[in-house]
Protein backbone atom coordinates (compact mmCIF):
# COMPACT_ATOMS: atom_id res chain seq x y z
CA UNK A 1 0.00 0.00 0.00
CA UNK A 2 1.43 3.45 -0.93
CA UNK A 3 0.71 5.89 1.48
CA UNK A 4 1.41 9.39 1.74
CA UNK A 5 2.73 10.49 5.22
CA UNK A 6 -0.27 12.62 5.68
CA UNK A 7 -2.89 10.50 5.18
CA UNK A 8 -0.86 8.04 7.78
CA UNK A 9 -1.07 10.63 10.10
CA UNK A 10 -4.74 11.19 9.52
CA UNK A 11 -5.34 7.69 9.91
CA UNK A 12 -3.43 8.03 13.47
CA UNK A 13 -5.99 10.44 14.63
CA UNK A 14 -8.72 8.29 13.94
CA UNK A 15 -6.98 5.80 16.34
CA UNK A 16 -6.74 8.05 18.89
CA UNK A 17 -3.46 9.34 18.49
CA UNK A 18 -3.06 13.38 19.57
CA UNK A 19 -2.34 15.85 17.51
CA UNK A 20 0.36 17.09 19.84
CA UNK A 21 1.88 13.71 20.30
CA UNK A 22 2.42 13.67 15.95
CA UNK A 23 3.91 17.69 16.08
CA UNK A 24 6.69 15.31 18.56
CA UNK A 25 6.94 12.87 16.42
CA UNK A 26 7.26 15.54 13.21
CA UNK A 27 9.77 17.36 14.77
CA UNK A 28 11.45 13.84 15.39
CA UNK A 29 11.46 13.47 11.58
CA UNK A 30 13.31 16.33 11.10
CA UNK A 31 15.66 15.99 13.38
CA UNK A 32 17.28 12.41 12.02
CA UNK A 33 17.31 12.77 8.38
CA UNK A 34 16.34 10.10 6.79
CA UNK A 35 19.03 7.23 6.07
CA UNK A 36 19.06 3.56 4.34
CA UNK A 37 15.98 4.11 2.35
CA UNK A 38 15.55 0.67 1.73
CA UNK A 39 15.32 -0.19 5.27
CA UNK A 40 12.60 2.21 6.32
CA UNK A 41 9.33 0.09 6.70
CA UNK A 42 6.33 -0.21 4.09
CA UNK A 43 2.82 -0.18 4.90
CA UNK A 44 1.40 -3.49 3.57
CA UNK A 45 -0.99 -3.35 6.87
CA UNK A 46 -1.86 -0.55 9.16
CA UNK A 47 -1.60 -1.23 13.10
CA UNK A 48 -5.08 -0.78 14.64
CA UNK A 49 -4.83 0.35 18.70
CA UNK A 50 -4.92 3.74 19.49
CA UNK A 51 -3.34 3.20 23.09
CA UNK A 52 -0.79 0.82 21.96
CA UNK A 53 0.18 3.59 19.45
CA UNK A 54 0.01 6.50 22.09
CA UNK A 55 2.50 4.21 24.14
CA UNK A 56 5.08 3.26 21.69
CA UNK A 57 5.56 6.86 20.69
CA UNK A 58 5.67 8.07 23.58
CA UNK A 59 8.44 5.67 24.71
CA UNK A 60 10.24 5.89 21.60
CA UNK A 61 10.21 9.89 21.63
CA UNK A 62 11.61 9.35 25.31
CA UNK A 63 14.37 7.36 24.09
CA UNK A 64 13.19 3.89 25.05
CA UNK A 65 13.56 0.29 23.63
CA UNK A 66 10.53 -1.41 22.71
CA UNK A 67 9.90 -5.57 23.72
CA UNK A 68 7.22 -6.67 21.82
CA UNK A 69 6.40 -10.02 22.45
CA UNK A 70 3.13 -12.49 22.33
CA UNK A 71 2.37 -15.06 20.68
CA UNK A 72 1.61 -15.79 16.80
CA UNK A 73 -0.74 -12.66 14.58
CA UNK A 74 -0.85 -10.53 17.08
CA UNK A 75 0.30 -7.52 14.76
CA UNK A 76 4.44 -7.17 16.35
CA UNK A 77 5.82 -6.81 13.23
CA UNK A 78 3.00 -4.76 11.51
CA UNK A 79 3.86 -2.43 14.40
CA UNK A 80 7.50 -2.39 13.69
CA UNK A 81 6.99 -1.56 9.97
CA UNK A 82 4.56 1.37 11.04
CA UNK A 83 6.47 2.94 13.47
CA UNK A 84 9.67 2.37 11.13
CA UNK A 85 7.49 4.67 8.30
CA UNK A 86 6.65 7.19 11.26
CA UNK A 87 9.40 7.98 12.31
CA UNK A 88 11.46 7.54 9.42
CA UNK A 89 13.65 5.14 10.60
CA UNK A 90 15.27 2.34 9.09
CA UNK A 91 14.60 -1.15 10.90
CA UNK A 92 16.09 -4.65 11.41
CA UNK A 93 14.65 -7.89 12.42
CA UNK A 94 16.49 -10.12 15.02
CA UNK A 95 14.68 -13.03 16.05
CA UNK A 96 15.23 -14.60 19.55
CA UNK A 97 13.74 -18.30 19.05
CA UNK A 98 14.83 -20.61 21.41
CA UNK A 99 14.58 -23.79 19.05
Amino acid sequence: MTMTMEAFEEFLRSQGVDDALLAEVKAFREEYPREMEDRIGTLNYKFYGGEVWTQAILALLEGAHLLLSGPKATGKNVLCENLSFLFGRPQWTVSLNMT
